[in-house]
């Protein structure tokens, strides 16, 4: 890692972990009580201790814990041959104790409970086999926060100033992020499919398969305090700060935007800009329903799968038809050679946290105060601040357009000779009605432009272009008493696509995602996506004949690519500060991870294994870019990893 990266990993705080404590325990106890019934129960903890550094002081420390809880329990039911049952039910448990780092009285704790039952039959009958699958889950998250607001302040001495390494220009922040909320989710689903058995029509084999599933989701989101972010700072100048304003200081600092400007002088700062959220609780519901039906046919050289699928959506109101279709030919009626192509088409869903999230959302309102600060602001007064209307919900919902799709199509040439199995295959992917969001701003009291509306639209959401290459030997190779198997992969990638695609839903962190690129203010779900355009995989796996012994290798290869970072900068707009990002080559990648076993068979029925993985055996220094943030970071270092299990 670069000296940037060391520094940050020396920090420790809650981002760059190297000091942590892990321990678990898990058990799984599995068998047949009976000729018809089986059972199986399992269970398990896991718990972290990650002490780090706050950034708020120097060597001050923190702790931070995860706790994870499993319990469940399987039972099989096969009373015949011609019929069998499968029933369980599981509870999961997730609870966090953390911070942001280098935030003051930012602390949190999140925790998460699920609870899951299901049902699955299957029955033969006389000319077709039926499946039928029940679940239902149930899932709560709670998230407290020491408190309900959060500020950004510019580094002041003796004010201002936690946050080891922070100077002039640099940015502070206190307080949380989100507010405490509730989340609770109820999901009832059930399918069923039947497989007719094989039937012959003239010189042709068919196997039609014909399904059909429900869903039904309800939500709920609450908020129960109000939540204030405050975003835009501003110079005090000649003014005194107002007594009792908490959102103002008095300490001279120095200020400037980005790196590429010079420091201006500042008689304190006030803030001036902020986002409300208001207490509130918001639900919904969602209805899906789906059917299916495909014809497997087989004449002579040929196989085909003619199929199509059709879904609705309670929240869109919208029925898409989707053509599943492939075809097949081998010449030589063997699998010598074969030929396929195929043409698929794959609906997005929407998603009921969509619904919850645009409801929420008429609850935001901006707050501002007035560009010059006044010192006869005071708590009657609100210390000046004015509160726009909530946001209006005037826009396009995203639930009021086309649901996003992807076009599939794909050729290939199959082939398995003397030992070897060879694959070659291209793809194509057409991304449609994309969800895009644009703002749509107005001016406020204070002469502002803030946040009036959001709206949606469909747009086009490109393209990609992947072919591949698979070789590998299906008969292992014997070598000095060993056997071996390698499996090597090429594929290439043209990528025309954006960051967003049809699978994308609206969500909270996507609404204020905009960032400048070359000169221009955009979503950063329209950049381009930027993959390494080749990349190589190669597996190696060798066993022994007379001793339990496995070693596996893994090799692979991902060449230089342009992508883009954070840079740094950021590009007043309407008192918004907007990230600057640019593009980045990043080096070509290389790794080699292995892994290796010894099976030590105490008898028949039970055996000891010990094992040892080691990744990035190299110890190779690779880079990439985080998703969210756009920062750089290195990929993790070598790592071993022993553990040892226990077969009976």
């Amino acid at each position: 890692m670069n000296d940037e990266q060391q520094a940050l990993f020396d920090e420790q705080d809650a981002t760059h972990q190297k000091e942590y404590t892990t321990q678990g325990l898990s058990f799984n106890v599995y068998g047949n009580l009976t000729e018809q019934w089986g059972v199986n129960v399992f269970g398990g903890r896991r718990n972290s201790r990650i002490p780090v550094k706050s950034g708020l002081s120097e060597n001050d420390k923190v702790k931070t814990a995860e706790n994870n809880d499993n319990i469940g329990f399987n039972a099989y039911f096969t009373p015949s041959d011609q019929h069998k049952y499968q029933f369980g039910i599981q509870h999961y448990n997730y609870d966090k104790q953390g911070y942001y780092a280098n935030t003051l009285g930012s602390a949190y704790t999140v925790n998460t409970i699920t609870n899951t039952f299901f049902i699955n039959a299957e029955h033969q009958f006389e000319k077709f086999k039926l499946e039928q699958n029940l679940n239902y889950r149930t899932s709560e998250l709670d998230r407290k926060l020491d408190h309900n607001y959060s500020a950004l302040w510019y580094y002041a001495p003796g004010s201002k100033d936690w946050g080891t390494g922070k100077t002039d220009g640099d940015s502070v922040t206190e307080g949380s992020f989100g507010g405490d909320l509730t989340n609770h989710q109820d999901t009832f689903a059930y399918s069923l499919k039947a497989t007719l058995d094989s039937l012959t029509l003239l010189e042709t084999t068919h196997r039609i398969t014909a399904g059909a599933s429900y869903q039904h989701n309800a939500g709920s989101w609450e908020r129960p305090q109000n939540m204030v972010s405050y975003t835009t700072r501003a110079n005090l100048t000649n003014a005194s700060c107002a007594l009792g304003d908490p959102l103002c200081d008095e300490t001279d600092l120095k200020y400037r935007l980005n790196n590429r400007q010079p420091f201006t002088d500042w008689t304190g700062q006030y803030s001036r800009n902020g986002i409300s959220y208001e207490a509130g609780m918001f639900t919904a519901r969602q209805d899906q329903w789906s059917t299916f039906l495909q014809d497997e046919i087989i004449w002579k050289k040929w196989r085909a799968r003619l199929g199509v699928r059709t879904d609705y959506d309670s929240l869109s109101s919208n029925l898409n038809i989707a053509p599943r279709i492939s075809m097949q030919y081998k010449p030589f009626s063997s699998d010598i050679l074969s030929f396929s192509s195929g043409y698929n088409r794959y609906y997005g869903n929407t998603f009921l946290i969509t619904e919850l999230d645009e409801k929420t959302y008429t609850s935001y309102g901006n707050l501002s105060r007035a560009a010059t600060y006044s010192p006869d602001w005071n708590a009657e007064n609100d210390y000046g601040w004015v509160k726009s209307s909530l946001a209006s919900n005037a826009g396009v919902k995203a639930s009021e357009l086309d649901t996003p799709y992807s076009d599939e199509t794909l050729f290939a040439i199959h082939s398995k000779i003397s030992h070897f199995d060879l694959g070659l295959q291209w793809v194509h992917r057409d991304f449609k009605a994309m969800l895009q969001e644009t703002n749509i701003n107005k001016l406020n009291a204070n002469g502002m432009e803030v946040l009036d509306y959001r709206t949606y639209s469909n747009v086009e959401g490109g393209k990609v272009d992947t072919y591949t290459l698979n070789i590998s030997n299906f008969k292992p190779f014997e070598f000095f008493n060993s056997q071996h198997k390698l499996s090597l992969g090429l594929s290439y990638v043209e990528n025309a696509a954006k960051r967003g695609n049809y699978k994308d839903s609206v969500t909270h962190a996507k609404r204020d995602d905009r960032i400048i690129y070359e000169g221009h203010l955009i979503s950063k779900d329209m950049l381009p996506i930027q993959d390494e355009p080749f990349k190589a995989r190669l597996s190696w796996d060798m066993k022994g004949n007379d001793i339990p012994f496995t070693l596996h290798h893994f090799f692979n290869f991902k060449s230089s690519a342009v992508n883009y970072i954070h840079n740094g900068d950021y590009e007043l707009l309407n008192s918004e500060e907007i990230p600057v990002y640019v593009e980045k080559e990043f080096a070509s990648k290389f790794t080699w991870d292995m892994r290796a076993a010894y099976a030590w068979n105490l008898n028949p029925k039970q055996s000891l294994i010990l094992g040892l993985t080691v990744s990035n055996v190299l110890n190779k220094k690779n880079q990439s870019v985080t998703e969210t943030s756009a920062k750089t970071y290195s990929d993790e270092g070598r790592r071993f990893i022993a553990d040892i299990s226990y077969k009976f």
